[in-house]
């Protein structure tokens, strides 16, 4: 028997679709580089646990101003999916 698989993450206004990989805030579509997503994804699949320095965290600040904004701002790739 194989483990179950999370597909969906959901946080206050968010949904994460780790299998399309797609972020949604209150249904939109919220555009992340392929970076920026594998950036959320590791710290929703490892919520509640303290991360080392060496996991992926770059740019995090970025993505969050952008996702908190609903994804506006010029500059960076598309929903990646």
């Amino acid at each position: 028997m194989s483990p179950e698989v999370n597909e969906l993450y959901e946080f206050g206004p968010f949904r994460v679709d780790s299998v399309r990989r797609l972020l949604f805030r209150e249904n939109q579509p919220v555009p992340l580089t392929s970076k920026a997503f594998d950036t959320l994804l590791v710290l929703v699949t490892n919520r509640g646990r303290v991360l080392e320095k060496e996991q992926p965290q770059p740019r995090l600040a970025m993505w969050l101003q952008r996702a908190k904004r609903g994804g506006g701002g010029g500059g960076g790739g598309g929903v990646t999916g």
